[in-house]
Parts: C-alpha cells; sequence; structure tokens
C-alpha cells in the first residue's frame, strides 16, 4: 500500500534527522530514498508528500542528494510538475524538492537544467500562492550557486524581473526567501547586477536593512556587500550615497553577530582597491570615527570572523601612500601586532598583510624599470623604522617559523622589505 509506505519512510525520516541516536542512520538514510523516489514515479496520492519528505531528508547531505538524483529523483518530479492539471500542494512539494536536490551539488543543478524546469520555476515566482513563491525563490537560491547558471541560463529564462520585485513582496516568507538568491546573483560576474541597480535594487537592499527581521537584514547586507565585491567607483559611490557611512556604523554596532560580521566584510569591499588607488579609498575619509571602529573591532570582537576582516580592512587602506600616513600614526599598529600571536593561521596570516603593505616600498628589489622619486623612499624607510621601534621585525623573524605554510611565506616576504638597503636606492634616484 503506497500510504504505508509513505508512513514508514516519514518515520524512518523523522528519526534520522532527530537527535535521537541509533548507529546506522547512513545505511537507513541510503535505504529510505530509493522508496521516497518510487512513490513520487508512481505518481499516486502519496507523491506529493513523499517529494516534501525527500527534500527534507536530503537538504543538508551531498552524498543522499547524489543517491537521490542517481535515481532519477529530479526527472520523477519534473513529470509531477509537467502535468497540466496540479494543484498548491503539487507545486510547492515538488519545489521544495528540487531546491533541496539541488542545493549542494553542481550536477543536480545542471539536472534541473536539462529537465527543462526553469520555465515552470520562474512562472512559479509569479503565482498568486505565497507559499508556490518562496519555494520558487529557494530553487533559484539553490541554481544561483552555480556560476554558469548565473551567467547563461537563469539569464536567459528571465529569473531577474520576477525574482527582483520579490523583496518587495506583502508576505514576509516570501522575501526571506527571495532575499537569499539576491546575494548571488548581485556578485561583480554576474549579467544580472546592473540589471538590479538599474532597477533600484540597491535601495530596496538598504530599506531591508532596516528591518527587525534578523535573517532579512543579514540577507540585505549579505547582498550589498557581495554588489560591492571587485566593484568600480561608479558602483561604489552609487551604493554609498544610499546606504551612507552613519547607516554603515549603525550595521558595525548591531546585536546580531552576523550582520556586524557581513558589515565589517562590506566595509572591505568598499576599501578593496587595485594598485592603491586612493581615488577609491578617498570614499572612507566621509567615514568619521572610522579608526575608532576598526580599534574597536580588533581589540574588543569576540568574534574571529569580524576581527578578521577588519584586518582586510586595514590591509587595504594600506594600499595608498596617503593612507599609509594616516595609519601609522594611529593606534591600529598596536592590535595589528598583538594580533600576530592569534591562535587562529587566518588572523596571523591577515596581520602579516598589514604589514606587507606597510612596508612595501614603491620601488621593489630588482625592478629596474621603476621611477620612484627620492621622497616616496625615504617615506617608506621612515615607516619601516618606525615599524621596526615597535617591535615588528622581530616578531616577523619569529613567525618565519610559523606551523602554518602561508605565515610563514608571507612572514618571510615582508622581512625583505625590512631587510632593503634603502640608502643604496635613494642614492642611486638622486641626479648625478
Amino acid at each position: 500500500d503506497p500510504a504505508i509506505r509513505l508512513l514508514a519512510c516519514k518515520l524512518l525520516s523523522n528519526l534520522v534527522r532527530s537527535d535521537v541516536g541509533f548507529s546506522n542512520k547512513k545505511l537507513v538514510s541510503s535505504a529510505i530514498v530509493p522508496g521516497l523516489v518510487r512513490l513520487i514515479s508512481e505518481g499516486e496520492s502519496p507523491a506529493t508528500e513523499a517529494s516534501l519528505t525527500l527534500g527534507e531528508l536530503v537538504e543538508k547531505s551531498e552524498p543522499l542528494q547524489k543517491s537521490a538524483c542517481d535515481a532519477n529523483a529530479i526527472s520523477s518530479i519534473a513529470k509531477l510538475l509537467n502535468k497540466k492539471e496540479k494543484d498548491v500542494e503539487v507545486l510547492v512539494n515538488s519545489l521544495v524538492a528540487l531546491a533541496a536536490l539541488s542545493s549542494l551539488r553542481e550536477e543536480s543543478r545542471k539536472t534541473v537544467i536539462d529537465e527543462q524546469l526553469l520555465p515552470t520555476i520562474v512562472e512559479s515566482l509569479k503565482n498568486p500562492n505565497p507559499r508556490v513563491r518562496s519555494a520558487a525563490a529557494s530553487c533559484i537560491r539553490s541554481l544561483s550557486r552555480s556560476v554558469k547558471n548565473i551567467r547563461t541560463s537563469l539569464v536567459d529564462a528571465g529569473v531577474a524581473e520576477p525574482l527582483f520585485g520579490l523583496l518587495n513582496d506583502s508576505n514576509l516568507e516570501v522575501q526571506l526567501s527571495a532575499s537569499a538568491p539576491i546575494c548571488n546573483i548581485v556578485l561583480d560576474f554576474t549579467p544580472m547586477k546592473q540589471t538590479f541597480i538599474d532597477r533600484g535594487g540597491v535601495g530596496t537592499l538598504v530599506k531591508l536593512t532596516d528591518s527587525s527581521i534578523p535573517l532579512l537584514k543579514l540577507n540585505a547586507v549579505w547582498a550589498l556587500k557581495n554588489l560591492l565585491f571587485m566593484a568600480d567607483m561608479k558602483i561604489k559611490k552609487a551604493v554609498i550615497n544610499v546606504l551612507t557611512f552613519d547607516r554603515i556604523w549603525r550595521l558595525l554596532h548591531c546585536t546580531e553577530v552576523g550582520v556586524r560580521e557581513q558589515a565589517i566584510s562590506l566595509l572591505r569591499n568598499l576599501s578593496y582597491t587595485k594598485e592603491g588607488n586612493s581615488d577609491t579609498l578617498d570614499i572612507l575619509d566621509e567615514f568619521g570615527g572610522l579608526f575608532e571602529v576598526l580599534q574597536e573591532l580588533l581589540t574588543k570582537s569576540e568574534s574571529t570572523e569580524a576581527i578578521c576582516q577588519a584586518l582586510y580592512v586595514v590591509c587595504n587602506i594600506a594600499t595608498s601612500p596617503k593612507h599609509k600616513l594616516l595609519l601609522m600614526s594611529s593606534c591600529l599598529l598596536e592590535a595589528v601586532l598583538r594580533l600576530t600571536h592569534h591562535s587562529e593561521d587566518r588572523i596571523r596570516l591577515a596581520a602579516v598583510w598589514c604589514i606587507v603593505n606597510l612596508s612595501w616600498r614603491s620601488n621593489p628589489p630588482g625592478n629596474a624599470r621603476s621611477k620612484v622619486d627620492s621622497d616616496e623612499l625615504k617615506e617608506s624607510q621612515r615607516r619601516i623604522g618606525q615599524l621596526r621601534e615597535m617591535g615588528f621585525e622581530k616578531r616577523l623573524a619569529e613567525m618565519s617559523s610559523d606551523p602554518h605554510p602561508d605565515v610563514r611565506y608571507r612572514a618571510k616576504i615582508c622581512l625583505e622589505n625590512f631587510r632593503y638597503d634603502f640608502s643604496e636606492s635613494v642614492s642611486r634616484q638622486l641626479p648625478a
């Protein structure tokens, strides 16, 4: 009896996903999956509920997603969705299952595309039922984790217009589901990024950063952070004009740890510049109290992620000669030095990168084509002298034996900056 088989599968699935301990969870899971797929393929009344149960079972397990796809789960669900008459439950449960099945596996995402399910998913974004819209947005989230899909399939299917519109949906669950894939779609390499900006997406995200719903606020800040990743000056100014530094300051002091971490990551992306282009960093001059905020993060934050991101903000600021001077006269150097002793490898590595940029000279050894005036070389020498007096050179020598290979390598590279003969370089730059 299909109904009894479904109940048995649901019972075992609930046990597997619960905290009840038994030794053969993997074995039981692998046995449930084919049974659920079989129920879906039979197309009887339990098929709809079997789809939902399958989605819940495999959502967080890549091996189970593979097992389900090997059993033709996606093609079985496609047959349900391709029926001319289907009620809301069929749509919702099928879409939830597809979102789960393709959340972790690129091959599963490819199968969803190959089964020509995208038109149905996109159309479901416009469905009058909010549960259907939410489930469809979850599907887009899973599919948008593929760079190839973002660049081609999703664009061709016309995802942008209906998905962006859901950010203003009257239903909170729909807004939450839609805000998640936006984080992927606004990355620098996606063709939908400019479309999102042109449609006023920045203003919508900024508005959502004021949401009282923590997850919606988090997704909005996350999306803004991704929007600024490798962005040019035009986009950075467009974002800051709407977002404002006052709001960034508030987000950096938000009670939710995740929001704070994303806010400092946003600041990292904002401060990133190619080859020390001070025009980009000049944007940060409008952020009153920036160094104080960074000092607070580096010395008082209990989040290692926030500390790491704050260090990379310092690292980015240190790429500009003008801003190097500001850092050298700040209290941030002592915090950076202290963090070279941190227990986490990535924190020590980020701290070394700060020292690399602060000690970097405009005329590296062996670069005969570099023509830098003596003032710049003398300024580099002065910075290194100050860093040496503070104990950075000694600490770098210790870190050249760090247990982590990346930290060791960067420390050794940085030591070369301290041991370079500046007097010879200056004399070569002066007229004969």
